[in-house]
């Protein structure tokens, strides 16, 4: 009996599966459906979402209640704005157009839906990217999220919306934060909002590059995004930080639109912006337009490299006392310029400030007073706040794997692997600068005189934010990288932290960093290491050669041993955007090794 039952178990999966099969694709990626062993089951977790009892795991089920429901008389509804169809429009008008509806209603007498879609104005929808922003840990890899553009994307941002998918957030506990964002603890809606709000956060306060790739939607492509973003009001889905994320949900919704760009096949599990965007500018037909918009500190960093000396002494002297200096001794040109530098750089510099609703703002004042000056001109500015694009570098994908020899006191095969994202020394392209995020690093080593594998470390986190100083700034630079390594056979945790200044001359960056480097605090007093001291950086980098060198003058901390020297370079060539050479020579005190290694990227 056992085995009979064993059977009928399979064969209904088997017809479950070949029912789910006879639905066309649009319909499993409109109503977000996934396969499982079991079935079908869609990712939307929100009961009211489904028009059928099992509509959350059976897709066939779910649109035959929804033909049945949309074939119900409006007149049956007192407000005709709670009929199916009209809470639902895209679903009607997706099924409408593969002719399963036969008793067709007018969704334009949906008087909610209508006036949703007049607002918008919808002419065509642009996939935004706001670059990596390493002090806000929920954005250190960037974000996506969608512009729906009212008119031409050059000229439009100011009157378009935008559509963001976020967590709802329940807690202020960063640790509880962290926690239910892993594990999917909070619930993630798409929301609606106008766009120059997410420009004010994203290009302003928070001085990052945003990134606008047109989709080469036509018009009833359209239509179907403004009905689908509707039904997406009853939509709820589990969050999850590192899968389930913004990026994830921005894709599935444009390959729902267009399931014929296969964008969700290009997907990895866990998903970072950067994964979304390749295969936007690397398929063919899918992006009509690309467009790039600076951040704030860019743009006043190019206006400032414009300027002359004397005009660069007005800007800081003015900036520091918040008083506009005296203008006198420039030419008319050279006023616009200096009054157009100061007003950009309070906007970069004083952004919340800006935007406080107090009457004894000394900011604003002065922001008033050099508005007042710059009005005497009748000049106008040269601004390039948005440069249209003929393409796209994304440098190199972001995981990474790297092989190699070493030759020293152990010799043997060096593997590694990286699941994220970027180090200082890969090539730059369009996203990238000086700083390094990596993330999930793993090391192995083959030790040949043993012939035994040795694991050497998973590095959880390693970042480096090199913000050189400026004629208006003294900015910190910082790095710190943590996880557990192996050291005398045990595994446990480790810590490196170091700040300070850096300074950059053309192609050349030097550091200097105060750094503590610590290892198996939580061991026994014999296995444990602290070091403290400086660490001198070089970093020079000419077209695809990238190289860094460091040394390293510690006291260690447990045992009191001085002058600890360590001596780290890595001389790095890049092949293509999918490969990489590495040559890597350390010595400590008179210990040295050298390691050979090729990288791929994928």
């Amino acid at each position: 009996m056992g085995a009979n039952f064993f059977g009928l178990l399979i064969l209904l999966l088997l017809m479950n599966t070949a029912k789910a099969n006879e639905l066309p694709v649009q319909w499993l990626k409109l109503m977000r459906y996934n396969k499982t062993i079991f079935g079908y089951k869609s990712e939307v977790d929100y009961p009211k979402y489904f028009l059928a009892k099992d509509g959350q795991s059976n897709p066939q089920s779910e649109m035959n209640a929804s033909i049945e429901k949309f074939a119900t008389p409006f007149s049956q509804y007192k407000d005709i704005n709670q009929h199916p169809a009209c809470l639902m429009p895209g679903r009607y008008l997706y099924l409408d157009r593969i002719g399963k509806i036969k008793k067709k209603i007018d969704i334009n007498k949906c008087k909610d839906f209508k006036v949703f879609k007049e607002k918008l104005e919808l002419n065509s929808v642009s996939v935004i990217f706001s670059s990596y922003y390493i002090n806000k840990p929920a954005s250190a890899f960037g974000h996506t999220f969608l512009k729906l553009n009212k008119e031409d994307p050059m000229t439009s941002d100011l009157n378009s919306y935008g559509v963001d998918f976020s967590a709802k957030v329940t807690t202020k506990n960063p640790i509880a934060y962290g926690v239910m964002g892993i594990l999917g603890g909070f619930y993630g809606q798409f929301s609606l909002l106008p766009y120059f709000l997410k420009l004010r956060e994203y290009n302003d306060f928070e001085s990052r590059d945003l990134w606008e790739f047109e989709l080469n939607f036509e018009r009833e492509d359209l239509d179907l995004f403004v009905a689908h973003l509707w039904d997406m009001n009853l939509a709820l889905f589990d969050y999850y930080y590192f899968t389930e994320n913004c990026s994830y949900h921005v894709q599935r919704f444009v390959d729902a639109i267009r399931p014929d760009w296969n964008l969700w096949q290009e997907m990895y599990d866990i998903t970072i912006p950067i994964d979304t965007l390749i295969p936007l500018v690397e398929k063919s037909g899918v992006t009509k337009g690309i467009y790039f918009r600076p951040s704030l500190y860019k743009r006043t960093q190019m206006q400032l490299n414009e300027l002359n000396q004397s005009q660069k002494k007005i800007v800081k002297d003015s900036i520091d006392d918040l008083k506009l200096k005296e203008l006198n001794d420039l030419t008319e040109s050279e006023k616009i310029m200096t009054l157009d530098s100061i007003i950009d750089f309070i906007d970069y510099k004083f952004p919340q400030k800006m935007h406080l609703a107090t009457t004894n703002n000394e900011i604003k004042d002065f922001k008033r007073e050099v508005l007042g000056a710059r009005s005497q001109l009748s000049q106008s500015s040269i601004k390039i706040n948005k440069i249209k694009r003929q393409d796209f570098n994304h440098a190199h994908d972001s995981r990474k794997f790297r092989f190699g020899y070493r030759n020293g006191n152990q010799s043997g095969y060096e593997f590694k692997h990286r699941f994220a994202l970027h180090n200082i020394l890969e090539p730059q392209g369009d996203i990238y600068s000086n700083f390094s995020l990596e993330m999930g690093k793993t090391s192995l080593f083959y030790n040949q005189e043993l012939q035994k594998f040795i694991f050497e470390e998973f590095e959880v986190a390693h970042v480096e934010a090199l913000r050189p100083l400026n004629y208006l700034e003294k900015r910190i630079s910082w790095n710190f990288n943590f996880g557990l390594r192996n050291r005398y056979e045990i595994t446990a945790p480790y810590l490196n932290v170091g700040i300070g200044p850096s300074l950059q001359f053309q192609n050349h960056n030097f550091s200097l960093f105060a750094q503590s480097e610590n290892d198996h605090p939580f061991n026994e007093r014999r296995y444990q290491q602290s070091l403290l001291g400086l660490n001198f950086q070089w970093i020079f980098r000419y077209k695809k050669f990238a190289m860094k060198a460091n040394y390293k003058k510690f006291k260690e901390l447990v045992f009191g041993v001085n002058n600890i020297e360590i001596i780290t370079s890595d001389l790095s060539y890049a092949l293509d955007k999918s490969s990489q050479l590495a040559i890597s020579p350390t010595r400590l005190n008179n210990d040295s090794t050298t390691s050979a290694l090729i990288s791929f990227y994928y």
